[in-house]
């Protein structure tokens, strides 16, 4: 399923959520965004709210749930609501952190610098070998002779 098609599976919960809202709720939120969602639904997709079943088991979609967080957010709270909401989400966020930093050794992917103590590496060196100079004329020549070995077999 297409990012548009779930955007639009969302708008069709999210306007069968303005149908059940209070007055004074929906009265908050602008005409236009109720219409904007009414407008985009998809024809196709059925969904009803269950009266009998709490808000938590109603099988919203996630899109569904984060737009009408943010319609709930910008239109119906009041200020002081609004702040309490995101220092909640706030810390729910900073709580999910923890559990995964708990679960996982993030220290792996970007380890800290390691301290090396200087080591003195001024050890007296024994031997010493000895590399042997040939001459570019000399190659070719040898080159020349393992030819012609190979060619007439001596």
């Amino acid at each position: 399923m297409t990012k548009e098609m779930v955007y639009r599976n969302a708008a069709v919960e999210i306007t069968e959520i303005f149908k059940y809202l209070d007055k004074n709720l929906k009265d908050k939120i602008p005409q236009d965004v109720i219409e904007h969602y009414d407008k985009i639904k998809n024809k196709e997709y059925k969904f009803e709210i269950k009266k009998s079943l709490p808000l938590e088991e109603q099988g919203f979609l996630p899109e569904t749930i984060n737009i009408f967080s943010y319609i709930f957010l910008k239109y119906c709270c009041d200020e002081n609501t609004r702040n309490n909401l995101i220092k909640a989400a706030n810390a729910q966020r900073e709580l999910i952190n923890k559990q995964i930093n708990a679960k996982y050794d993030f220290s792996l992917l970007h380890p800290k610098e390691e301290k090396v103590e200087h080591v003195d590496t001024t050890e007296e060196v024994t031997s010493l070998t000895t590399i042997e100079s040939v001459h570019w004329y000399d190659k070719v020549f040898s080159k020349i002779k393992s030819f012609f070995k190979n060619i007439f077999g001596k």
